[in-house]
């Protein structure tokens, strides 16, 4: 689900129809649970260009540290812990 620029997987979706609906008292955290835009274009830029961490990290300006801690960022925000799976998700937030 994309809202406002940000990419939610069902699960994050699921919580947050939940606790606007009142049927959940889990309190959100700040923006913790979303893909910010260079996460998913990190997404992008590793699994579909099948760019290397430096590459990535001189396309985006960022060291190849930087690059290759937002993949285990992003496997923590959305609880995905194999690249299969990223992959997957990836391609259904892109259509979204």
């Amino acid at each position: 689900m994309v809202k406002d620029g940000r990419y939610y997987n069902g699960r994050i979706a699921d919580i947050i129809h939940n606790y606007f609906s009142g049927q959940s008292t889990i309190k959100l955290q700040h923006s913790d649970n979303v893909l910010s835009d260079l996460e998913f274009e990190f997404l992008g830029l590793h699994f579909i260009e099948r760019l290397t961490y430096i590459q990535i990290g001189d396309k985006m300006k960022r060291s190849p540290h930087t690059v290759k801690g937002w993949k285990e960022k992003i496997k923590t925000k959305t609880g995905i812990k194999e690249d299969k799976g990223l992959i997957e998700h990836y391609t259904k937030w892109k259509k979204s």
